[in-house]
């Protein structure tokens, strides 16, 4: 984590089995950073309100482990309304807030704050979803950021760090990397460098922690399980390669039935089939929730090619986007 978050990328984003050390070695490191001066303070970030107010609990707080190994005295306190502090001997070293809530603080004074560090970014499958989720991240950054790079310093560093719960998250979606983050993960992991961006993502793998847990009571029970798979492995939850095959666009019509944002599906000239496949052009139908309504009454069928198999992907990421407009179902 150390090296991770020391190198040049302002963006960077981590996913990794779970209890291998992301979170641990993020906030060590950070503390670290504060302590010697090379940083002001920091941001914990999580996705809701409720994930916050229990950081305030001591038994959750997420210094605890760091604390008894370190012979810390990271505590935290409530600074003001949805808001914490973390502080140590010496006083407040860092912020807590939630992204479901932040809009709330934009009269807080975020300018001594040099590392986010953003926890659990992906939500699980069974979480409530944040409106606008990957939009109000960027507005975060924005308002701690602010023009601090205008006047040569600089940007603030954003860390987000995750288990690998589902590769279609509303962060990655936005920043339009799905792709190959597909190609990195098929290779059992990696790195994912962007210096135009200042982004790198890192999927972790080959964790030492993972494999001695293998042989622990609750892995031995999961056995051979979506669960094992994400966290051990470090595999998505939802990388379904189901009906994800290459075809040959040729034999399909060359005008598309539809288009939605990112992607364009063609009939079989022959079959009863359907490909989806990516594209670049206007949609007929984007993201907004009208016309996903829209696309769902007139051209309801295609969700039933779906589920009787005659409707093909190109990749995960198109197919991510057709289930995207169809989650309503």
């Amino acid at each position: 984590m150390q090296d991770l978050i020391d190198n040049e990328y302002p963006f960077l984003f981590i996913t990794g089995a779970r209890g291998t050390g992301k979170t641990y070695g993020g906030l060590s490191h950070i503390y670290d950073k504060v302590k010697t001066g090379d940083i002001h303070r920091f941001l914990y970030l999580r996705r809701t309100q409720v994930e916050i107010d229990a950081v305030a609990d001591e038994t959750m707080n997420p210094f605890k482990k760091i604390n008894i190994d370190r012979g810390l005295n990271v505590t935290v306190k409530p600074i003001r309304k949805n808001i914490y502090g973390f502080y140590d001997d010496d006083g407040l070293i860092g912020y807590a807030a939630a992204l479901s809530t932040f809009r709330n603080l934009r009269s807080f004074d975020f300018s001594d704050v040099d590392v986010i560090f953003y926890d659990e970014f992906i939500p699980e499958p069974n979480a409530r979803p944040i409106k606008n989720e990957a939009t109000t991240l960027l507005n975060i950054y924005e308002s701690v950021n602010r023009n601090r790079e205008l006047d040569g310093e600089y940007p603030v560093k954003l860390v987000c760090a995750s288990n690998s719960n589902e590769m279609g998250n509303p962060v990655y979606m936005e920043l339009g990397v799905i792709s190959k983050i597909e190609r990195i993960a098929g290779d059992g992991g990696g790195t994912l460098r962007d210096p135009e961006r200042g982004l790198m993502i890192v999927l972790l793998k080959n964790s030492p922690i993972s494999a001695r847990k293998r042989e622990t009571a609750l892995y031995k029970l999961s056995g051979d399980t979506q669960f094992s798979a994400m966290a051990l492995n470090n595999e998505f939850q939802d990388n379904d390669r189901d009906a994800i095959k290459s075809q040959a666009l040729r034999e399909y019509k060359s005008v598309p039935v539809v288009t939605l944002d990112g992607v364009a599906i063609y009939e079989h000239k022959s079959r009863n089939e359907y490909y989806a496949c990516q594209y670049n052009g206007e949609p007929q139908f984007t993201t907004k929730a009208r016309d996903i309504e829209r696309f769902n009454l007139q051209y309801w069928f295609l969700w039933n090619r779906y589920i009787d198999g005659e409707l093909n992907f190109q990749n995960y990421l198109t197919k991510r986007i057709f289930l995207l407009y169809n989650k309503a179902r």
